[in-house]
């Protein structure tokens, strides 16, 4: 079977053909996928992955061996919104395999944003910050957190190093503004409360 689903894939079979031959044999699929995977052809194997995290939103990834950390991070974002107590597991397996990989960090952030563990999640972008300080993204993902948890003032500082180090994030100049607008929102609204 493991040949058939290697022969399905490289023949160029739509995700969905590979969704189906998962649902036959899903053990064979995820081996094709590994195989993919540690001969390089990385593009593929996300494909064949993205379709079996699709089809089976409990499929345990995390037990696989692909040694590609960037595969990890492909499959981590694919499940952030989706399913974020797996893209979790996906990012710190990941994180396993290259520590030093921002990108990884970030998503498992936002992960935990999505899981609604807030404080977590601040954590590691934190950390993340620490690690990466002049990583625009990393100042983005700590101002995002921030803003979640109403600490408006902190997250426009951050929003602003982003900006430090990226002058050209047009969508991120627009968020001091809209920042300040909220606290003062919030402001107006406690003392009209009094």
């Amino acid at each position: 079977m493991f040949f058939a689903a290697r022969l399905a894939w490289q023949s160029g079979l739509t995700a969905l053909l590979c969704a189906a031959l998962y649902a036959v044999t899903p053990a064979a699929f995820v081996r094709t996928a590994a195989a993919l995977a540690n001969q390089e052809k990385l593009e593929s194997a996300l494909s064949m992955l993205g379709a079996m995290l699709e089809r089976d939103p409990e499929a345990g990834v995390t037990d696989l061996d692909i040694p590609q950390a960037g595969l990890w991070d492909s499959m981590g974002w694919m499940e952030v919104y989706r399913n974020p107590r797996r893209a979790e597991q996906i990012f710190r397996k990941g994180l396993t395999l290259d520590p030093g990989h921002e990108r990884m960090y970030i998503g498992l952030g936002d992960a935990l944003i999505q899981q609604k563990r807030y404080d977590q999640a601040l954590g590691i972008v934190q950390d993340t910050t620490g690690r990466f300080s002049e990583s625009a993204e990393a100042w983005e993902a700590l101002g995002k957190v921030l803003t979640v948890l109403g600490r408006h003032d902190e997250s426009m500082d951050a929003v602003r190093k982003s900006l430090e180090i990226n002058p050209g994030n047009d969508k991120l100049k627009r968020i001091p503004a809209k920042l300040k607008a909220r606290r003062d929102e919030l402001g107006r609204a406690a003392a009209e409360t009094k």
